[in-house]
């Protein structure tokens, strides 16, 4: 995420999408306090929605190298 982009879609905390192997969509997210899994499919859809527009805000691949290899020029 560039760091200029003071809100993004990624500010209620860390999420892990997964996928089981019949196919099932799950998602834990965590937050103060601790985390919690969902597994109600129009909770995770929704959850799925939000990392779409995160991804969308996020720096492209090529700029994100950009950006680690400036830092870490400045180290």
């Amino acid at each position: 995420m560039p760091s200029a982009q003071h809100t993004h879609a990624g500010l209620n905390g860390p999420m892990q999408l997964m996928s089981t192997a019949e196919g099932r969509t799950l998602l834990f997210a965590e937050g103060q306090g601790g985390g919690r899994l969902l597994s109600k499919p129009e909770q995770v859809g929704d959850v799925f929605d939000l990392f779409g527009i995160l991804r969308a805000q996020a720096l492209n691949f090529w700029k994100s190298v950009e950006t680690i290899e400036a830092k870490a020029r400045q180290l």
